[in-house]
């Protein structure tokens, strides 16, 4: 069994500190600055026990951030670096066991504060994002329609609005179109913006600075509250607990509040229950990806605002052949605007073929196809991916079929007799029963949560 050794006693543990430093060096240039200051710099390397680190966070909130949002991006970089694989554990301690300097506890300066829990008021929304720009499709009408109401004061039925879709839907679009508009009207009514990660982030700023009461002052005097990114408030359980009650507060008082998510409440598996009946009380609207019309009008939209006049015949080819998030589409269009400028090439049907095969034959259109899912699942629960498909009823072969069915439902958002139909033409019903079990599971075992969400990453990074 591996000898454990602490830092001072080992020339081993000096040599990995020398590690540590390079990982610190390497994540200050991914998080945010504030992140990295509150709760990547202060951690204390404790000890090795074979492939094995553990970290002192300090407390409960500076240790769930850095297992929730930093850790797997430790361990990426501690393997990489010491050219074996390493499991980074966090654990919490109370502020004296620490040898980080008390200044950095204690004195966060008071004007920081009340900038990071004022952005929210302060934010400026993105001048191409308007009412005027955004291209309404029949995958957008109804949201859109909410959107409009809440900017004009009239959505009282409304509240809150709930906005749910895949990424590059044109969700984000519609919140800065709120805020424009609002702040257009002269009527003086405050909104404020912000994603749940900065909420986040801010919420625990103002813990550490003892600076909660400025903080909700500065969120509840808004007329309007709008919220990005719902989702990431998952596990953030004192971070729901404060969401809940800023919501309540306000909703109260009869301010409008707009939140947005990748899923429905219903889907917010391991959210909390308060807040996802909530968020249930008023108009929950989806938003799916476009047509392919729709993305012609977003392209030729997309293109008069770079000064290109595109040929509609053009603008439905690259439609047509790049699906999925929006944020593709207006890629290819970059990149096509961007050569023709720099080449001085007319923009013909034959050149920007020859773009799109040369540059998109191969692009996702944001979703890993089911057989990629399929056999990821399948690998994970030591089965084959034919046994899935199959009629086997063996405990792992089953739990693997209940998976597929899950991320299937939730990644593609296919219907269930879609999901039947690729699983080897199981019923509806069936399909129903898979998705509830595995819902149910994911609420009631952190550790399968866990192993789901892995799973999800691996998907989803082996797509990107």
């Amino acid at each position: 069994m591996p000898e454990q050794y602490s830092l001072e006693d080992d020339p081993q543990l000096v040599s990995f500190h020398s590690l540590w430093k390079q990982c610190l060096a390497e994540l200050e240039s991914r998080v945010r600055p504030l992140s990295f200051q509150n709760f990547l710099q202060p951690l204390k390397l404790e000890k090795v026990h074979g492939g094995v680190v553990t970290f002192a966070a300090l407390g409960t909130f500076a240790g769930d951030w850095v297992r929730s949002k930093h850790a797997a991006d430790m361990e990426e970089i501690l393997s990489r670096l010491a050219g074996r694989p390493i499991q980074v554990v966090v654990e919490d301690v109370p502020n004296e066991r620490s040898n980080v300097p008390e200044q950095r506890q204690t004195s966060i300066p008071q004007e920081r504060v009340q900038t990071a829990a004022s952005e929210a008021i302060r934010f400026q929304p993105d001048d191409s994002k308007t009412f005027d720009t955004f291209i309404q499709g029949a995958n957008s009408q109804l949201a859109y329609a909410a959107c409009r109401a809440v900017a004009d004061g009239r959505s009282g039925v409304h509240n809150p609005l709930f906005l749910y879709g895949p990424s590059g839907c044109g969700k984000t679009h519609l919140l800065h179109a709120i805020c424009h508009e609002i702040r257009s009207s002269g009527r003086g009514v405050v909104v404020a913006y912000t994603t749940a990660q900065q909420f986040t982030e801010d919420y625990v700023l103002a813990i550490q600075s003892r600076s909660v009461e400025t903080f909700r002052r500065r969120i509840r005097k808004a007329d309007v509250w709008l919220m990005d990114d719902v989702q990431y408030l998952k596990g953030r359980h004192k971070t729901e607990d404060e969401v809940y009650h800023i919501f309540n507060a306000m909703k109260q008082e009869g301010r409008l509040i707009v939140m947005v998510s990748d899923r429905s409440p219903q889907d917010l598996i391991g959210t909390d229950v308060r807040l996802r009946s909530r968020l249930q009380e008023g108009l929950m609207a989806d938003i799916t990806y476009p047509d392919t019309l729709t993305r012609q009008a977003i392209v030729l939209s997309k293109a008069r605002a770079a000064a290109l006049e595109l040929d509609p015949e053009i603008a439905y080819l690259i439609a047509g052949e790049i699906g999925g998030s929006v944020r593709y589409l207006e890629g290819a269009l970059n990149r096509i605007v961007t050569m023709a400028q720099v080449m001085e090439t007319p923009v013909s049907r034959d050149w920007v073929a020859d773009i799109l095969a040369r540059h998109y034959a191969n692009i996702s259109p944001g979703l890993p196809p089911f057989n990629a899912i399929l056999e990821n699942v399948a690998e994970h629960c030591g089965v084959h991916a034919r046994e899935v498909m199959g009629t086997g009823r063996r405990q792992n072969i089953a739990l693997a079929r209940h998976i597929t069915v899950y991320l299937t439902r939730e990644i593609r958002r296919e219907s269930w007799k879609q999901i039947g139909t690729q699983l080897g033409g199981k019923d509806h019903t069936t399909m129903m029963h898979g998705h509830n079990k595995i819902k149910g599971m994911l609420e009631r075992d952190a550790g399968f949560r866990r192993d789901i969400d892995d799973l999800i990453r691996r998907i989803t990074d082996d797509n990107a």
